[in-house]
């Protein structure tokens, strides 16, 4: 009988795992499925079997933004749930994502809710979506959830796609810079190096460090490759990556840029979750596994258990002013006070993600001096480098 290997959680957000006898998949999630408990992956473990990777689903996120639209507009029209993912898996073409939805309909002819078979695949669907959408079926308001995850969706889209934006000049000019100066050095320097050789030319420091560097460029491209592989794995380790993320938010320019969006993205993702009817505990669980950030996450974390012990998640998040501002702070005192916290939130996202559109416009005018004096450092070196050596050629000649 085939063996499957499970992940599920409570309730109380306990996760558990381990491994159960089925006749098939299907009926390994009949019997892991419990009121109190969600499963979040069921998966039969054969050996040498492997899933091939056009088999898995590759739902992107702009993918995922559609999908949630094709499906609050059938709702809305009043598809069925069930007829509303026939639609979607006939019109899927990517094999690995209409296996995922197939699934996902077998789970829920099968009785399953809708929450608890989008859980299947944590990968695609992040713990924010599937609590939205078992509070929208909970309270019979699935179509609101669905409305709701869609406005989310779209300001997380909006804010990647201003953050790449603002990213995209000094990336090129990076390229533009290194493409001529690898041009210098491979087809200019060569050539060069013939008259200096012939004439016994004198070099200057800088010309015999360009000299070096054109005999030994595979070795530098060797050790470049070699360099970011490494990098590469040390970040695989927790500790590592924690330090990187927290010495990037005191970056110059960049920084505040990181800052700024991780606070739009929690504020946002807290008010659209609060909006849902999740306890603020819970909101803010999800919230640090969504927040992209291990220093803004350990925060929310601590925030969260101070909440529960009693205190305020203003107070706690004000003793953090490097990363959560007073304005913040100060804004949720009043939406704590007042009852209206849901408002405070909602009101924070929206100033949170005028900053980052303000920010992200002005960005190409506060880099440009700096990726000019960059780009003329690196080729004025390079072309000083070539011509010291050629002024001493006419003395040379002549003697």
């Amino acid at each position: 009988m085939p063996k499957f290997e499970y992940v599920l959680t409570t309730n109380g957000g306990k996760h558990e795992d381990g491994e159960i006898f089925a006749q098939d998949r299907e009926t390994a999630i009949r019997k892991l499925q419990t009121a109190d408990k969600i499963i979040l992956s069921c998966n039969e473990i054969t050996k040498g079997k492997h899933e091939w990777f056009w088999e898995k689903p590759s739902l992107s996120s702009e993918d995922l933004l559609m999908f949630t639209k094709y499906l609050a507009a059938m709702i809305t029209a009043g598809i069925t749930i069930a007829e509303a993912f026939d639609i979607i898996i006939s019109q899927t073409k990517d094999a690995g994502s209409k296996k995922m939805f197939e699934n996902i309909t077998t789970a829920m002819r099968n009785g399953q809710t809708m929450s608890k078979s989008l859980a299947l695949y944590p990968d695609v669907f992040s713990e924010i979506y599937v609590n939205m959408i078992g509070i929208g079926e909970e309270s019979g308001t699935l179509e609101q959830a669905l409305t709701g995850l869609e406005t989310q969706l779209e300001k997380d889209a909006d804010l990647r796609s201003k953050i790449k934006a603002a990213f995209i000049y000094p990336i090129i000019i990076l390229i533009v810079t290194l493409l001529m100066a690898f041009g210098i050095v491979i087809f200019i320097m060569p050539k060069v190096m013939k008259i200096f050789t012939t004439f016994k030319v004198d070099l200057p420091l800088p010309t015999r460090i360009l000299i070096w560097g054109t005999n030994n460029v595979w070795l530098i491209l060797a050790t470049t490759i070699v360099a970011v592989i490494t990098m590469i794995f040390l970040f695989k380790f927790k500790f590592i990556k924690k330090l990187w993320n927290k010495l990037s938010l005191h970056f110059p320019i960049f920084g505040n840029i990181l800052i700024k969006t991780y606070l739009a993205r929690f504020s946002r993702t807290l008010h659209s979750l609060l909006q849902s009817g999740i306890v603020m505990t819970k909101a803010l669980q999800i919230s640090s596994e969504t927040i992209g950030s291990e220093t803004y996450k350990d925060i929310i974390i601590e925030s969260k258990q101070k909440v529960e012990q009693g205190g305020s998640l203003s107070s706690s998040l004000e003793s953090h002013p490097k990363y959560f501002p007073t304005i913040m702070a100060k804004m949720l005192m009043v939406g704590e006070k007042t009852g209206s916290m849901e408002k405070a939130v909602g009101h924070l996202a929206n100033l949170y993600e005028k900053e980052v559109d303000n920010i992200t416009k002005n960005l190409s005018v506060l880099l440009e001096p700096l990726l000019l004096i960059f780009m003329a450092t690196i080729v004025g070196g390079l072309a000083i480098s070539i011509i010291m050596p050629i002024y001493q050629l006419p003395n040379l000649i002549s003697k």
